[in-house]
């Protein structure tokens, strides 16, 4: 039996005719969906926090997108899609954070399947090209990673060691953008537009957000993806993207309704619960799930 969500109710039973009734537009915002492990799930999660996505449930996703005939496109072209005010009624981007190695064997061939794209924001430090046994904590290795880029998968940077950048000082936060971008340039080439932040990001904290954007900037990052809620549209800092958390606990009436903007309205509580807690840039560590509230 499901579990019941308010998130999922109010989202269906409200928002959605809502913005039927108020004939919302579309044509202009895309999507940018955040999915992290395509795996297996054993035991129980909130459904709220889960980021993690059983195979059978991502099939289905990418199954009705493709049934619907919408396109998906890397981050690349979705930043230039909006930033020409095309229509982008039918466009998806679908992102993948961490690189783990049930992308390669999991998400991969069913985005092939489907004739998607999408962009995977790896962490150099956490690849190896060695052997590896699959474990919910293993990796793609340079090897799979080049392979996925060979058939239109585009990578991007999710810093060098994964780390919360709001609690580094400004000198260590340019170290993680840059050494993440050589990193993946140095084992692909080409060139790494498109950057991932980890951990909630502190929407709230405006002297840090001025500092890390100038830093994207400098070290020639073009856009950047948060775990802010929302659809990006042709008003959104290309540096300060929304995404739409998807988990295994979509099933496709909630997915349809995250398609169509009906879930946007939980960037407000997701807003005020980041306020009501301990500011953020402390120097005591804050674990924070990916999608936290």
């Amino acid at each position: 039996m499901r579990k019941y969500r308010i998130d999922r109710d109010l989202s269906l039973r409200l928002v959605k005719p809502l913005r039927r009734m108020a004939h919302a537009k579309t044509s202009r915002r895309i999507p940018i969906l955040m999915y992290h492990g395509i795996r297996l799930i054993e035991g129980e999660s909130h459904p709220y926090y889960e980021t993690r996505t059983e195979p059978k449930v991502f099939a289905a996703h990418m199954r009705y997108l493709l049934e619907r005939g919408y396109r998906a496109v890397d981050m690349e072209q979705a930043a230039e899609l909006l930033a020409m005010r095309a229509d982008t009624s039918r466009i998806v981007a679908i992102t993948f954070d961490d690189g783990f190695l049930d992308f390669y064997s999991a998400a991969f061939p069913v985005l092939l399947e489907c004739g998607f794209s999408a962009t995977v924001y790896v962490v150099p430090a956490f690849i190896q090209d060695s052997a590896h046994a699959a474990s919910e904590h293993s990796y793609m290795s340079w090897e799979e990673i080049r392979e996925v880029q060979e058939y239109g998968i585009r990578i991007g940077s999710h810093t060098m060691h994964h780390a919360e950048l709001v609690t580094l000082p400004s000198n260590k936060i340019e170290r993680e953008l840059a050494d993440s971008r050589d990193a993946i340039i140095d084992a692909l080439g080409g060139t790494v537009p498109s950057f991932c932040y980890p951990y909630a990001f502190p929407e709230h904290n405006h002297s840090y957000i001025r500092d890390v954007v100038a830093c994207l900037k400098n070290l020639g990052y073009r856009n950047a993806v948060t775990t802010i809620i929302g659809s990006a549209t042709e008003y959104t800092d290309p540096y300060l993207l929304p995404r739409i958390p998807i988990n295994t606990h979509d099933d496709l009436e909630l997915f349809d309704a995250k398609l169509s903007g009906a879930y946007d309205w939980m960037h407000a509580a997701q807003f005020a619960r980041k306020l009501l807690r301990k500011p953020v840039g402390s120097k005591v560590h804050q674990a924070s799930k990916a999608v936290a509230l």
